[in-house]
């Protein structure tokens, strides 16, 4: 509970300072894209993994490619708890100038909350990141990597879909999503320390079943870059979410 009150003192009140910034960079209009596939192995037990290939500037120049995959534990339909690992190789775009391509090797845990009001489904995601993120020295000369930096950080997401059209009772419809996200750097000790970066994202997507949906949406990002510098860009994302069920028929989450 703590913990959720911090998060939410986070989103309105250090959010309006970054809107109130003097010094924001702009950055192009990403292009994103999302696989992320789930193996119900029984009911309570799963394996996912998510691929995202991102681009700095609208279906050109390469920006992240990341892979994340982790098991997850279905406590019942309305908990469930994950632990996962997640590759990130960044190269550097505009306005990501880093000198050299750098990547990034965290583990994570995360706890999912679900619940229904009317027709309106929502989720709770609370995940906590371990990262060890390349250290890039640059010297004037040829920039190298010397070691990796060890960080925590923090994110909270809130998601909220809704079917806008139903066209059958197989789970045929299309449907609605908006979430944010805040992300917070965090001290050794896991004390909130920071704000990192925020998500805004609508969209809308279709369900060809239960187990398959694809989803277009837009995402706002705003990063820190610095104490009073914050890069704010557009993103453009396509989705696609399968899940194989080995057993009883499950849904597909967002």
């Amino acid at each position: 509970m703590v913990r959720v009150v911090s998060v939410l003192f986070l989103i309105f009140f250090l959010t309006p300072r970054l809107a109130e910034s003097q010094d924001i960079i702009e950055g192009a209009t990403n292009t994103w894209f999302l696989a992320n596939t789930r193996v119900q192995i029984t009911p309570k037990w799963s394996v996912n993994n998510e691929l995202h290939y991102r681009l700095g500037q609208f279906l050109s120049d390469p920006g992240q490619v990341l892979m994340r995959p982790s098991i997850e534990y279905r406590l019942n339909f309305p908990v469930e708890f994950s632990v996962g690992y997640s590759f990130i190789h960044a190269q550097p775009y505009k306005a990501y100038e880093i000198p050299m391509d750098r990547n990034e090797n965290n583990i994570w845990e995360q706890v999912l909350l679900r619940q229904t009001v009317g027709k309106v489904n929502f989720q709770h995601r609370f995940r906590q990141e371990h990262r060890w993120v390349d250290r890039i020295v640059d010297d004037g000369d040829d920039p190298y990597i010397d070691g990796k930096d060890f960080l925590n950080r923090f994110r909270y997401r809130i998601t909220l879909s809704v079917d806008l059209l139903q066209f059958d009772d197989e789970g045929n419809s299309i449907f609605a999503a908006v979430f944010d996200e805040i992300w917070v750097d965090q001290t050794e000790k896991l004390i909130f320390s920071d704000f990192a970066r925020n998500w805004m994202y609508i969209g809308l997507g279709y369900n060809f079943n239960p187990n398959t949906n694809l989803q277009l949406g837009y995402i706002h990002q705003s990063d820190k870059a610095g104490a009073n510098t914050f890069i704010q860009s557009p993103i453009l994302q396509l989705s696609f979410f399968k899940t194989f069920d080995l057993g009883k028929k499950s849904t597909s989450d967002l």
